[in-house]
């Protein structure tokens, strides 16, 4: 979470931490209406009650920012992704996994060579395809198994 913080700042975004504890009017009238963007950083985290029910808040709130033509983008990176699948997909994806300190390859789609997030970096799409460089600390995740069978709600 450190890193990506550290990042982001590096890239010269402003970054505003949101407390999940925040009411659904708090987060829309202190946080939402002075941020043009959510990120959703990974680290442990109950994906249920409080911190699920404030990410959704930030989520319809974009959806509507979006829909009314404001462009306002949303990255969830590990536990934050989750969270995003836990929200869109119907009947739920998440469930436990077993996957504690293990390193992995990664598959990607053939659009991702072009796209507006990996596009630019073919040398690190071609490690992470090659290379078991990518680290996951999870017990819980998305399985593809459910999300093939989980209609997504967007």
């Amino acid at each position: 979470c450190r890193l990506l913080l550290e990042k982001t700042l590096a890239a010269g975004a402003r970054v505003v931490r949101i407390p999940y504890q925040a009411t659904a009017a708090e987060l829309e009238q202190d946080y939402f209406a002075h941020i043009n963007g959510v990120l959703l950083p990974g680290g442990g985290t109950n994906l249920e009650g409080q911190f699920l029910a404030s990410v959704e808040t930030l989520v319809r709130l974009t959806e509507a920012a979006n829909d009314a033509g404001d462009h306002f983008p949303v990255w969830g990176t590990c536990a934050g992704f989750e969270a995003l699948a836990q929200i869109y997909a119907t009947p739920k994806i998440v469930g436990p996994m077993n996957a504690w300190n293990v390193s992995q390859t990664l598959d990607f789609y053939a659009a991702a060579r072009t796209s507006a997030v990996y596009g630019y970096a073919p040398a690190l799409l071609a490690t992470a395809a090659a290379e078991p460089v990518a680290m996951n600390n999870h017990h819980l995740g998305p399985s593809l198994l459910r999300a093939v069978f989980a209609p997504l709600r967007c």
